[in-house]
């Protein structure tokens, strides 16, 4: 299975476009398919994922996680815009100027 790299421990199938989570453990590779096709959504499974690795630890049913020492990737945070303040007034014109339902 060929899988292309699009962060850390995580990969990508190109020809379904669907997102698995990669980890080591032992020497050996674990893939599991986060059942997404949106990055953003496989990040957030990919969270999980994780999530579930230290539950496990916590538990004591595994002596480490294999994901520990695999830093996450930081998302960039968006570029909103701000509204000027004639957008902004007349926004709020608007609003007072709709009937309350009652």
């Amino acid at each position: 299975m060929v899988l292309n790299k699009v962060g850390k421990s995580l990969y990508r199938k190109p020809t379904r476009g669907a997102y698995y989570a990669r980890v080591e453990m032992r020497g050996k590779q674990f893939k599991s398919s986060l059942k997404m096709v949106n990055l953003a959504e496989a990040r957030r499974k990919q969270k999980d994922f994780r999530a579930m690795f230290k539950r496990g630890v916590d538990d004591r049913i595994l002596a480490r996680s294999p994901v520990d020492g695999v830093e996450e990737e930081k998302t960039e945070k968006p570029i909103r815009r701000t509204s000027s303040l004639a957008e902004f007034q007349a926004l709020a014109d608007s609003s007072r100027k709709q009937k309350m339902l009652q």
